[in-house]
């Protein structure tokens, strides 16, 4: 059994097994007390593989604990040769000197010291591995980290080592291969300076990646033990700053304040701090979510609201002078929500008060931090995705997605309008306002539009590509259409018709993931002929059960055929959007000639919408019976 996102259903790649590659969520690992994750955990005192609750060892009772967990191998593995798995992957890269000296030369760093080259390459490598960066790139941050470790591998400085593991640490997180992150996590942890306030947040910070691996690992049970305790002592802090907090929001002071936040940080109320703290707790309860995939935990919901009031403060704090300086807190933020809030039936099962709270708060947030982030930073955080929140559910809440858009609008320079026209358009189209998205499309390639000569080629296809998209989907037509399982799981598919007509439809890496109802394919054409055999088979003798249809289209260049199939159950599509079960998908197409994806779009907009074309030269093949 797949792992499959909370959110979007997709499952997740092999890759990046435990976040989603769509909504950059963690995803859930449990599916009726059964860990589907890919790492086996081994008793620290007998070297018996754990049971899926992994709670006691069979064999000699141990219990892990947080300080002697799970092992996820039978040896013993040192944290330098965790850390060498990073170098070992670049190893050429690594070993080529001049290549490493050119490197440090084009990034600038050739002139700093040490530990200021190990510190900016670890920051740039914590940039390529935040999901909504612009330069989210994990092969890439691993060449960093290893870099960095390389430097470093003589001096032994405290905070390029703190910084280095614990990087290194998320990125085995990130790739699936959790369990190998705690030892260096519990290293860091037993190393870690605990003398101020500050320190005390980066040990809770620590604890609380400790939990998210465990969870990730499959180690539940010790996993909640863990951040039971962080969250406890992590809201303590907080409440140690309220006071300051307030005063500091109360007075209007935050310009002033943030001021002295760069001067004199270890005086300042660390709600960044919290804030990160409280993400990592808040992934953690997503991978431990309710066994029932429509509904979001409670616990889940308290911690986003827990994050909520964290985002706002941060936002009364943020100096207009750098308006940057808690930007990427702003973007775990909208990470999480839009991951979440992104598909409209996920939590209709959940308390109806909640959900109202945090999508109006949401909104309030969004706009607030608009008014002074930069908006090339913005267009960064897929604000189509948030844009489409807002139009969903501006029916029921109190929410205008025209105020944020017209706040957009208005800060971007004039070669920028046309980039939010499109994604507007893209928002109003995924809530089925086709129209209105037909409109702002044409708005940006009308002859009189000022911007015109902002939009290049390249945008123009894309532009032209969502005007097909729209143009598809107000027809019955849904592109980009994947399903989970099919009848046929081999190709290629060899189907013949009651007059021996043969037709061979190659369904491997199909391209054109087009679905449609029932009533387009049977209501407008004739049915001409019948299908007799499926790879040999006889129709009387084969098990089938989804139906399926063959579209027959003659072309001048010469014919085409379609091999739809119909999706009985729900449970199998992956877009979860659209539920029907007379919806009918493609799975192979068959003809001597080569049509492209977008070829094919058009050749279905015709055939849906031009009754003479489709009279004369279409017709369906569906099972005798």
């Amino acid at each position: 059994m797949k792992l499959s996102c909370l959110a979007c259903r997709q499952p997740t790649s092999a890759n990046y097994s435990y976040y989603c590659e769509t909504c950059y969520i963690p995803t859930s690992l449990y599916s009726n007390q059964t860990y589907l994750g890919r790492e086996i955990a081994y008793c620290p005192e007998c070297n018996l593989q754990l049971s899926n609750d992994r709670n006691s060892c069979d064999k000699c009772n141990f219990s892990p604990s947080p300080s002697k967990p799970p092992k996820f191998t039978d040896v013993e593995i040192s944290t330098k040769k965790l850390i060498t798995d990073i170098i070992d992957r670049n190893i050429h890269f690594f070993n080529d000197t001049r290549m490493i000296l050119e490197f440090l030369d084009l990034l600038g760093l050739s002139e700093l010291n040490d530990e200021d080259k190990c510190l900016t390459l670890i920051s740039l490598a914590k940039e390529k591995m935040h999901f909504l960066s612009e330069e989210y790139n994990l092969n890439e941050a691993a060449i960093l980290l290893g870099l960095s470790h390389n430097i470093n591998s003589s001096n032994h400085n405290y905070w390029v080592d703190y910084n280095m593991k614990l990087q290194i640490s998320i990125l085995y997180i990130r790739e699936g291969y959790a369990l190998k992150s705690i030892p260096i996590l519990l290293e860091i942890f037993n190393n870690a300076k605990q003398a101020s306030s500050l320190d005390q947040l980066r040990k809770l910070e620590l604890l609380a990646y400790i939990a998210l691996a465990h969870s990730s690992g499959g180690n539940f049970t010790l996993s909640k033990e863990i951040i039971s305790s962080v969250h406890e002592q992590t809201l303590q802090m907080f409440q140690n700053m309220e006071e300051t907090i307030f005063d500091i929001i109360n007075h209007k002071n935050n310009e002033q304040n943030s001021n002295a936040n760069v001067l004199h940080i270890n005086e300042y109320p660390r709600v960044d701090y919290i804030f990160s703290i409280l993400i990592i707790i808040l992934e953690t309860s997503i991978i431990q979510n309710s066994p029932n995939l429509t509904i979001i935990s409670q616990d889940t919901l308290g911690h986003l609201m827990e994050i909520d009031n964290l985002i706002f403060i941060l936002g009364e704090f943020s100096n207009k002078n750098n308006p940057l300086y808690f930007f990427q807190y702003f973007r775990d933020y909208v990470r999480i929500f839009n991951g979440l809030f992104w598909y409209g039936d996920l939590l209709l099962n959940n308390d109806q008060s909640s959900r109202i709270y945090l999508i109006e708060n949401y909104y309030q947030r969004v706009k607030q931090w608009s008014s002074f982030t930069p908006i090339h930073n913005i267009l960064l955080l897929r604000p189509a995705r948030f844009l489409d929140i807002f139009i969903r559910t501006s029916a029921f809440l109190n929410i205008d997605y025209n105020e944020l858009y017209q706040i957009y609008i208005d800060k971007s320079p004039i070669d920028i309008i046309p980039q939010w026209g499109y994604i507007v358009a893209d928002a109003l189209s995924k809530n089925n306002n086709f129209d209105k998205a037909m409109e702002e499309l044409n708005k940006l390639t009308d002859p009189q539009n000022k911007s015109q000569k902002y939009i290049d080629e390249e945008f123009r296809i894309i532009i032209t590509n969502l005007k097909n998209s729209i143009l598809l989907t107000s027809l019955g037509l849904f592109d980009k259409f994947t399903v989970s399982s099919s009848i046929f799981e081999v190709s290629p598919i060899y189907i013949t018709l009651e007059d021996n007509t043969e037709l061979i439809f190659n369904s491997t890496d199909m391209s054109y993931q087009l679905a449609t109802y029932f009533e387009n394919l049977f209501n407008k054409y004739n049915i001409s002929k019948y299908i007799s055999k499926i790879d040999s088979i006889p129709i009387n003798k084969l098990d089938l059960s989804n139906q399926i249809i063959i579209l027959n289209v003659n072309l001048s260049e010469g014919s085409i055929s379609f091999l739809f199939e119909l999706l009985y159950n729900n449970d199998d599509i992956t877009q979860p959007k659209i539920l029907n079960n007379q919806l009918y998908y493609l799975k192979g197409v068959s003809s001597k000639y080569e049509f492209t994806s977008l070829e094919i779009q058009k050749l279905f907009i015709k055939i849906l919408t031009k009754s003479d074309f489709t009279k004369n030269h279409v017709s369906v093949s569906l099972i005798q019976k």
